[in-house]
């Protein structure tokens, strides 16, 4: 399974950001994903969820700018719009992926 982590910072004066993924080393496959982890800069701590998005499903989620494909999200927020789906609690997340690794998904 891979999984290329990444780390959206917010408070409560900038909840909107951005995950800037690279196109050209994007290989998206079945087995790797893309894991957002929000981090409080106010609270200094993660928050207590994360995205876990198949690579498969960047393209669609993500816009083009560029040499990168842009998530726009807010972590500080109770949604995540169209991405709120891939919403996994940040306490589930070693247990998630060894399911996935389990049933090689």
């Amino acid at each position: 399974l891979g999984l290329q982590v990444k780390t959206a910072g917010w408070d409560p004066d900038h909840l909107e950001n951005r995950v800037h993924i690279r196109r050209s080393s994007l290989r998206p496959s079945p087995s790797t994903y893309l894991c957002v982890l929000s981090w409080d800069r106010a609270g200094d701590s993660f928050g207590a969820d994360c995205l876990l998005i198949p690579s498969l499903d960047l393209e669609g989620l993500a816009r083009p700018e560029g040499q990168w494909l842009v998530l726009e999200l807010q972590p500080g927020s109770p949604t995540h719009r169209k991405l709120d789906q891939y919403r996994t609690p940040l306490v589930s997340l070693g247990s998630v992926v060894e399911g996935k690794l389990s049933s090689g998904t």
